[in-house]
């Protein structure tokens, strides 16, 4: 269970509800994985069939997506944001520290703010802001078997190529090829890797054409939302 959870949840409360679902691996009958990134700010939508979801992952996987700015078609010019309320984790700032030195780390949150665009030019839509950004950092909060939020997916749907830290990269959905990782011991190759791709039109452009999702990811989602479907059938 994710560290920092109040003691009273970490078991899932498996022994109290008919149903008990969340993002960790559990053996108990009674319970579900169903990852809530699935279904945060509607993501996928309630409604979306599987054709649907096809559709929002090929629109995602198209390389354009990345390059340039969905809404206004222009280049993405901008180094890297961070939308943050806290660093309870302590992995904000050392990034924020690390990568700084290559070019302007915009923070629109509550966390180290420097700019207020978020809410004055774009009326807190986070994915019109990040999509001026080559560039997203979005560590989670804390490491957990099976934990993986939001944060990464969002990244992703606003072309942003994801700085992630994280234990778990949702296999069988993501492709790890277009995702950079913060690992502990491991920051010059970040930065180093980082700083080519911003430097280096032609090595950004390559990896900005990795597909951020796999071969398979729709029916991957697909099966997790069909399944919690069928356990709370067999409640009602």
């Amino acid at each position: 269970m994710r560290p920092g959870l109040p003691a009273a949840w970490r078991d899932a409360r498996v022994a109290e509800v008919d149903l008990s679902i969340g993002f960790e691996f559990r053996k108990e009958p009674n319970y579900y994985r169903f990852p809530f990134w699935i279904s945060h700010r509607d993501f996928i939508q309630p409604d979306a069939t599987l054709e649907d979801i096809r559709a929002f992952i090929t629109k995602l996987n198209d390389p354009k997506r990345r390059l340039y700015n969905a809404r206004t078609q222009e280049e993405r010019t901008r180094f890297i944001s961070l939308i943050a309320s806290h660093d309870l984790g302590g992995v904000r700032t050392p990034l924020i520290k690390l990568l700084s030195p290559i070019g302007q780390i915009d923070c629109a949150g509550k966390f180290m703010n420097n700019t207020d665009e978020l809410r004055t030019k774009f009326g807190d839509v986070k994915e019109d802001f990040l999509a001026n950004y080559r560039f997203n950092l979005c560590p989670e909060n804390s490491l957990g078997e099976g934990y993986i939020t939001e944060k990464i997916f969002e990244s992703i749907a606003s072309g942003c190529i994801p700085i992630y830290w994280g234990d778990y990269l949702e296999p069988g959905i993501l492709n790890p090829k277009a995702i950079l990782r913060y690992k502990e011991g491991e920051e010059a190759e970040l930065y180093e890797r980082v700083k080519e791709l911003w430097e280096d039109e032609d090595a950004y452009r390559r990896f900005a054409a990795e597909p951020p999702f796999v071969e398979g990811a729709a029916e991957r989602i697909w099966e997790y939302i069909q399944g919690l479907h069928e356990r709370l059938a067999k409640l009602l």
